[in-house]
């Protein structure tokens, strides 16, 4: 018997490829970009918010930064952190300004147990320090390194506050300073002396113990900075560069002179902004880095005109990159596969 061939021929209508392309290619593709727009979006919205409080911190951290105090002690800290202190404050002075860049007046070092002191007065200072008293310098610096180790109930004794007053009178009348300063180790202490001529620094390192053998204690050094010596455009340019968490500083310019005519003047200005580089707080100059900004770290306002022409604002910024969620960098390449696999599919 024959074998029958029987051929059955189906055919798609148009319309029935098109819905098939509609449903398997192209709506998904456009769910697809509004699905993650719509994520993108929502993420960048809520990073910014969460951005804020981080904002918040790190202004606060800016303007402590720019004080000429914390500039002199991180510079201090990092000198003593990784180099030990000399016998002879000569040399220590020259250490001092060739690692630290920072213009020294005077420098007292002294032996672990406090028998030996020197001094050095550099020759820019001695107009106005001709003699550093060691002798003097011995006791006071014997107060405050006991005063430092006593307890707490050692501190309140009557006698040791007196001797301490004494010791912070001595340093008064030596700098000329307009009160007593209790200077605390380890610390920038910032006060006026009318013989350095307008603010000046004073960081006291005392000697530590080091383990070993025996415990002993290393030298110790006090080290006297004049303001008028200070280079403020250093200490922005440092600030700036500290940055923690991705955060960047930077500054900005107020671009309203301060002529006391214009009303926007009158109010200090903090505000976030967003815009397409990430999201900004900015903010005033704390009011001690604006008088130093304005009299150059001295008594007079050197700088006041040209600050007064277009006031300095500090700015935190958090990068768009950072707020935005990690496929946005690649949105563009992921749009672009979609539409080309809808072209294909067609």
């Amino acid at each position: 018997m024959a074998d029958k061939n029987i051929n059955i021929r189906r055919r798609l209508s148009l319309a029935s490829l098109t819905l098939a392309w509609f449903t398997v290619f192209a709506v998904p593709a456009v769910m697809l970009q509004f699905s993650l727009d719509y994520l993108f979006e929502i993420t960048l919205q809520a990073n910014r918010q969460a951005a804020l409080a981080t904002l918040s911190g790190e202004m606060n951290s800016f303007r402590r930064d720019l004080t000429a105090e914390a500039f002199v002690e991180r510079k201090l800290h990092d000198f003593f952190a990784g180099n030990r202190i000399s016998n002879e404050a000569s040399a220590t002075l020259s250490a001092l300004e060739e690692t630290t860049g920072l213009k020294v007046a005077a420098v007292v070092t002294h032996s672990a147990d406090l028998t030996d002191v020197d001094t050095f007065v550099a020759p820019h200072a001695r107009a106005q320090l001709p003699v550093l008293p060691r002798h003097m310098l011995r006791r006071y610096l014997s107060v405050v390194n006991h005063y430092h180790t006593a307890s707490a109930e050692e501190r309140r004794s009557e006698d040791l506050r007196r001797a301490r007053k004494d010791a912070d009178t001595f340093l008064r009348r030596q700098f000329g300073l307009i009160v007593e300063m209790p200077l605390e180790p380890e610390r920038a202490c910032r006060i006026v002396s009318a013989k350095l001529g307008g603010p000046a620094f004073f960081f006291y390192m005392p000697g530590k113990r080091v383990a070993g053998g025996s415990e002993k204690h290393t030298p110790g050094c006090l080290v006297v900075l004049r303001g008028l010596d200070l280079d403020m455009g250093k200490i922005l340019a440092d600030s700036a560069k500290i940055s923690a968490r991705g955060i960047i500083r930077s500054f900005s310019r107020l671009k309203i002179p301060l002529d006391g005519q214009n009303r926007q003047t009158r109010s200090i200005l903090t505000d976030y902004v967003a815009d397409q580089a990430g999201q900004h707080l900015v903010s005033t100059f704390p009011d001690t880095a604006l008088v130093d900004l304005i009299q150059a770290c001295s008594l007079a306002p050197v700088n006041l005109d040209r600050v007064l022409a277009h006031l300095p604002l500090l700015k935190v910024t958090v990068p768009l990159a950072d707020l935005q969620h990690p496929l946005a960098t690649s949105a563009g390449l992921i749009f672009s596969l979609a539409r080309l696999i809808a072209i294909i599919g067609a």
